[in-house]
């Protein structure tokens, strides 16, 4: 069941304020309908100089663009830039032109300044040790890939770089190479999701954000790429595949990855839309601990495992085998190498070899599964992001496979941010926890080195790898220009892990399934997975989805910046509980944005009582029920905004158990999140709207 969004914005209190002010007229969407993203997880980060996960992807990539970008055929094509740069001849400085013409979702103007801003803004995260995806920016002695950027001219830089990389292009087209404005970003303090808002040059602007529920992004009139046929994308989160799947095919969502289980059901259906192909480069990894697993327990585990049985029978068919942490498709993958397949046999007298029990291989296959269960020769833990159903289905049929070794795993489901905390070892996550994990990969670029390099540098590596020639390897293999050579290394590197140190149970890939509403049309198939929506027809509108590579900027329009762009306040709050007992205090806490000081409050608490024009009001709720909260906010230049948060606020009875309700703990959310705002500077370009 859909979820009724709480804030509203007006998207049309946006467009007169951008004609009175600055005398255009913007490009005006096909329709208003909202397509929905059913999603396990809403974006972990919003800055793109930390977010590391395809769910924090898939939301930037429609607000924010780098200086380069891909196609759906995997080629590299200006976005920001107007065509691909020129190298110098000792390949340490690399030159682009920037489109002109270009602005900000706060109006301001994209140029030199703001590329220079944003790299040396990366590099001050990567040096403090804030940036999670700081490894891909210091490939080499943990040092800075870029000396400095030169601004050129408005519209011209030079990139100087403190070794040769030779997959430097690629990584411009990374999101931590996207470009947010300088206005409006803070400099020294990474955004946090709920708090900030990212201000990009992409097809969609940030609207709105409901914590653990949806994501929204509005269409940006001023996009110097054209108009999308699509207004609104809402990312809507299910506590569950089933729920998102039943949704999608009811037609409550019009995208949203459904179970496998369901496959006939979306073939058959006449309002869905299936394309097979093209074949996936997203990897699916048994990931062990290769710290406290070593390389034989690794051999066992990986010839234990019934690949067939995942592939043809669990996933329906829809996947191939992966034999390389290289998929195919992917610059120098190499599939040769002696990859291993299901031998219960093998495994088992590796494991009797080793004295760790009396059966031999003519015990049965009971008796193997009951040491499991009684006295096993070895014990993990599986662990996996709860409502992903394939990760954890997964699990269930590696578990029954290890148990015919004699190996017992223990179930540890965690919820998408523990995970990936744990899997990076960031903000109080430990790689210790995990022993066994499924996860993957989607490629950053088409490159090898973006396999390679995270995944099993001995320093970041999730499954704690610790081999030095594979690290000598990698660093050779982004240091060499000439591409024979470079195959050869990373063929050296792909039979190693392959055959030598088993560091991963190899799953699949996929054969390439996108399953979506009948009414898209014109949708960017592509094997690296990502969702990129802007050229896409709805509902029967014919745009086009052939993509501009011109070296020739798209100019759609020439808006002068005003100095009072961003000085129109946007109404926002937030409370320390929204569920609480009757006759207790609930703080309130503003989060307006833009606005000529000073700002004049009124808040109206939906129960009848006086209305409070404090910033941040406590309010105690003094009967049962559901309340709806109102805040008006009127800046020194009398321009209001209204936000309703509808049924905002539930009051029970004394006594009446909450989940996590706790004193102490609101209480410190609550100074938390005052001493965060006391923080913030805000810069916004304001949604004008009068009740």
């Amino acid at each position: 069941m859909i979820k009724k969004g709480k804030v509203f914005v007006s998207a049309i209190s946006l467009l007169l304020l951008l004609q009175v002010f600055m005398g255009v007229t913007p490009n005006v969407a096909a329709d208003d309908t909202v397509f929905i993203i059913g999603t396990a997880s809403l974006a972990v980060d919003i800055d793109p100089h930390m977010m590391w996960d395809s769910a924090s992807w898939d939301m930037a990539m429609h607000v924010a663009e780098g200086l380069l970008g891909y196609d759906p055929d995997f080629v590299l094509i200006p976005k920001l830039a107007t065509s691909l740069g020129t190298w110098s001849s000792d390949k340490l400085e690399y030159t682009l032109t920037l489109r002109e013409g270009v602005y900000f979702h706060d109006g301001t103007e994209f140029n030199a300044a703001a590329v220079k801003w944003n790299f040396e803004r990366l590099a001050g995260f990567v040096a403090s040790g804030e940036a999670q995806i700081a490894e891909l920016y210091t490939p080499i002695d943990d040092e800075f890939l870029i000396d400095e950027t030169v601004v050129n001219s408005e519209f011209s830089v030079t990139f100087k770089l403190n070794y040769v990389y030779s997959v430097f292009e690629a990584l411009l087209a990374f999101s931590g190479s996207f470009i947010m404005s300088p206005t409006s970003t803070p400099v020294d303090r990474i955004m946090s999701v709920g708090l900030d808002i990212l201000f990009g040059t992409g097809p969609y602007q940030y609207s709105e954000y409901i914590a653990d529920e949806s994501h929204t992004l509005q269409y940006w009139p001023y996009y110097w790429g054209g108009t999308p046929a699509i207004e609104t994308l809402k990312f809507l989160i299910f506590d569950d595949a089933t729920s998102r799947t039943q949704s999608l095919l009811a037609g409550d969502i019009h995208m949203g990855s459904p179970m496998v289980e369901f496959k006939d059901q979306f073939d058959a259906s006449a309002d869905h839309h299936v394309e097979i192909g093209p074949a996936g480069v997203t990897t699916r990894y048994l990931g062990m601990n290769n710290k406290q697993i070593n390389a034989t327990w690794r051999e066992i585990i990986s010839y234990s495992i019934d690949y067939d049985y995942i592939i043809d029978d669990y996933m329906e068919g829809t996947m191939i085998r992966m034999k390389s942490p290289i998929p195919q498709g992917i610059l120098y993958s190499n599939y040769s190498f002696d990859v291993a397949t299901l031998d219960v046999t093998y495994a088992r007298q590796m494991i009797i070899d080793m004295g760790l029990t009396d059966l031999n291989l003519t015990s049965t296959n009971e008796e193997w599964r009951y040491l499991a269960l009684n006295d096993p020769v070895a014990t993990f833990n599986y662990t996996w992001n709860t409502g992903n159903s394939a990760r954890e289905n997964i699990g269930i049929i590696i578990t029954d496979n290890l148990r015919d070794v004699g190996i017992k795993v223990t179930p540890n489901g965690v919820i998408w941010a523990t995970y990936l905390n744990m899997l990076y070892g960031i903000r109080g996550g430990s790689r210790d926890d995990l022993s066994l994990f499924l996860f993957g990969l989607e490629p950053y670029y088409n490159d090898p080195s973006n396999y390679i390099n995270p995944l099993f540098n001995s320093e970041t590596a999730s499954s704690q790898i610790n081999d030095s020639l594979i690290d000598e390897w990698m660093i050779d293999g982004i240091q060499t220009v000439n591409g024979p050579e470079r195959e050869a290394i990373y063929d050296k590197i792909q039979k190693r892990l392959v055959e030598d140190l088993y560091t991963w149970a190899y799953i699949y890939t996929g054969k390439g399934r996108t399953t979506h509403d009948i009414e898209l049309t014109n949708y960017p198939y592509n094997a690296m997975g990502y969702l990129f929506l802007f050229k896409c027809g709805w509902q029967g509108d014919t745009w086009s989805a052939s993509y501009d590579t011109s070296a020739s900027p798209v100019i759609r329009y020439d808006i002068p910046v005003v100095d009072n762009y961003n000085t129109i306040p946007k109404a926002n709050f937030t409370a320390n509980v929204t569920q609480t007992m009757e006759g207790q205090f609930v703080q309130f806490i503003d989060l307006t944005i833009g606005g000529n000081t000073p700002l004049n409050y009124l808040w109206n608490f939906g129960d009848g009582s006086s209305n409070s024009t404090e910033q941040n009001p406590f309010h105690k709720f003094s009967s049962l029920g559901v309340f709806t909260i109102t805040l008006t906010v009127t800046d020194s230049n009398g321009d209001e905004d209204v936000i309703v948060k509808e049924n905002f606020i539930t009051v029970v009875e004394s006594g009446y158990e909450i989940s996590g309700y706790d004193f102490l703990w609101t209480l410190f959310f609550t100074v938390m999140a005052l001493f965060v705002l006391y923080l913030r500077k805000f810069s916004y370009q304001g949604f004008k709207m009068k009740k």
